[in-house]
C-alpha cells in the first residue's frame, strides 16, 4: 500500500534528475537519497511491529530500491517514462523496456572496457542501441498539453 501511494512522488523526483550533469553524480544520489528516504518510514513501522530479519528485509529492499531507481533514471534520461513534454504514450515506452534492460545491462561492461582503453562497442550492444532508437523515432512524442487561457 505504500508503495503505491509514494511511488509517484519518488518518480517525479527520478525525472528531475534525469538532466542533471554530470549524469555519474545525478545517478549516484538518486540511488542513495531515494532508498534512505523511502525506506526510513518502512523501517520504523517494520521495527515497531517486530518484524523478524528486519536489517536483511531492509537491505535487500534498498538493494531492490536503488537498481530499480538506477534503471528508472538511465530509461527517463532516454526519453522513456516520462512525462510533460516530449513524452510518449505509455505503450510505446512499455515497447521500448526489453532493448533498455539489455542495454542498462551492458552500460556497466561498457563503461570498463572504455576505462580500460577499448573504445569499440560490442556488436550487440550497438544492435540494441541502434533498435531502441529505431522504436523511438517511430512514435512521435505526444503533444505538449494545451493551456487554458486565463479568463
Amino acid at each position: 500500500m505504500f508503495r503505491s501511494v509514494t511511488s509517484g512522488f519518488y518518480g517525479s523526483i527520478t525525472e528531475a534528475f534525469r538532466k542533471a550533469r554530470p549524469a555519474w553524480v545525478a545517478t549516484a544520489t538518486t540511488i542513495v537519497l531515494l532508498p534512505v528516504v523511502s525506506h526510513t518510514l518502512e523501517f520504523f513501522v517494520h521495527w515497531l511491529r517486530g518484524t523478524p530479519k528486519l536489517a536483511l528485509s531492509i537491505g535487500v529492499s534498498i538493494a531492490f530500491t536503488a537498481i530499480s531507481t538506477a534503471f528508472n533514471l538511465y530509461a527517463m534520461r532516454r526519453g522513456v517514462l516520462i512525462v510533460g513534454g516530449g513524452r510518449s504514450s505509455l505503450g510505446h515506452d512499455l515497447r521500448l523496456i526489453p532493448g533498455l534492460i539489455v542495454s542498462f545491462i551492458m552500460a556497466g561492461p561498457r563503461s570498463l572496457a572504455r576505462r580500460r582503453g577499448s573504445t569499440s562497442r560490442p556488436r550487440t550492444q550497438a544492435f540494441v542501441d541502434r533498435q531502441v532508437s529505431i522504436r523511438a523515432r517511430r512514435e512521435a512524442p505526444l503533444p505538449a498539453r494545451a493551456q487554458a487561457p486565463n479568463e
